[in-house]
């Protein structure tokens, strides 16, 4: 859905909007920063734009049971692909550095740890939030006909884990305002 928007920005003109605001929580990493260059390229110089997006550190419980799962189901090579998806979310700094990069200034950024409870671990997997998204993303390299027996050993190891209390997935949500340079005057 947010490559149909991102793309949808392509198609409108450079400096229309004095506010541009935009979600971007389900946002593949890869996607963040051409995601912030259209939406500073859309906004008028002096304009407010502002984003959210999911940083460093966030989905920590679910890696380190995501890398038990691969172990327990014998992918060892594969876990070094927990360690990149780690790796691939931006700390707070370089997403806005990204914003200055690309044009904005009076920067600011303010974050909140959201939760995600879930019951079993077998209601984590079927929540739309992580089976329509994170866990397409995150299955990536395991090879499609293991994926269920991943899916299984993750459920097997958050129900052990979580002793009769909820799984909690945390998002460490950033919100970054700032505001779009202003072009100097020509002539």
């Amino acid at each position: 859905m947010m490559r149909h928007i991102v793309s949808h920005l392509a198609t409108l003109e450079d400096a229309q909007f004095d506010l541009v605001i935009a979600d971007g929580s389900l946002v593949a990493p890869e996607r963040v920063v051409p995601m912030i260059a259209e939406l500073v390229r859309v906004a008028r110089p002096g304009a407010s734009v502002a984003f959210s997006l999911p940083t460093s550190s966030s989905f920590g419980e679910f890696f380190s049971i995501y890398w038990e799962a691969l172990h327990n189901c014998g992918f060892i090579d594969h876990e070094i692909d927990v360690e990149i998806l780690i790796n691939e979310q931006p700390t707070v700094s370089q997403v806005e550095e990204v914003g200055r990069c690309e044009g904005l200034v009076d920067i600011m950024s303010w974050t909140q740890i959201e939760e995600f409870d879930y019951q079993s671990g077998e209601a984590f997997s079927n929540s739309p939030l992580v089976s329509y998204f994170l866990m397409k993303d995150w299955l990536k390299s395991v090879p499609e006909e293991a994926r269920a027996r991943v899916i299984q050993e993750v459920e097997r190891l958050i129900d052990e884990e979580r002793h009769n209390a909820d799984f909690s997935l945390t998002v460490k949500a950033t919100l970054v305002m700032g505001r779009k340079v202003d072009l100097p005057l020509a002539g």
